[in-house]
C-alpha cells in the first residue's frame, strides 16, 4: 500500500463510513527555504475527498483565509513536502472548523515594493494558532495510542 493509499483508510475501515475524519498538517514548498502550511481533512475516499484550510495572498496583497473543498490528496501536489496526522474531527464537527479558522485574523502582509518584509507572524504561525484553537474548542480530537502521527512524505527529486 502506498503512502497516499494508507491515509485513505482508518484502521482498516471504510473512511466514508467512519464517524471521524483524520486531520493533517500539510506542508508545501513555497520558495527558497519557506514552507506553506495548511490544515487538511480527509472527508472521503473519493479522489477529491480532502478539505484544505489555509491563508494565502501574493505580491503585497492582504492575506486571506481560504477553504478548498473536494481537493485531491495533498501528496499528489508536486509542491507537497509532507503531511502529518495531528488528530481527528467527528463528522458532526466538520462544519465547525471553518468559523474557528475564519476568526483567526491573518497577519497583514508587509511589502516594500520589491519583496516581502518579514511579518510578525507567518503562514505556519497562523496554522499553528488555528490548530491550537481547534483543539481548545474540542473540535480536533487528539491522536490515540494506536494512531501513527508520523510524517508521510513522498520523495521527490525536486525537493530535498
Amino acid at each position: 500500500m502506498s503512502p497516499v493509499q494508507s491515509t485513505i483508510t482508518t484502521h482498516g475501515e471504510d473512511a466514508d463510513a467512519h464517524p471521524r475524519c483524520p486531520v493533517f498538517l500539510a506542508a508545501f514548498w513555497l520558495h527558497e527555504d519557506k514552507e506553506h502550511h495548511a490544515i487538511s481533512v480527509r472527508t472521503s475516499t473519493a479522489e477529491r475527498g480532502w478539505h484544505i484550510f489555509h491563508i494565502n495572498g501574493w505580491m503585497g496583497a492582504p492575506l486571506n483565509f481560504e477553504v478548498k473543498r473536494n481537493e485531491e490528496h495533498p501528496l499528489l501536489s508536486i509542491s507537497c513536502l509532507y503531511i502529518q496526522q495531528i488528530g481527528w474531527v467527528s463528522r458532526g464537527n466538520l462544519d465547525k472548523i471553518e468559523p474557528v479558522c475564519r476568526a483567526i485574523r491573518p497577519t497583514e502582509r508587509l511589502w516594500d515594493g520589491t519583496q516581502d518584509i518579514i511579518a510578525a507572524r507567518s503562514n505556519p504561525d497562523w496554522v499553528a494558532d488555528a490548530i491550537e484553537e481547534l483543539r481548545v474548542a474540542l473540535i480536533i480530537e487528539p491522536l490515540g495510542v494506536e494512531d501513527n502521527g508520523g510524517r508521510v512524505r513522498l520523495l521527490s527529486p525536486m525537493y530535498p
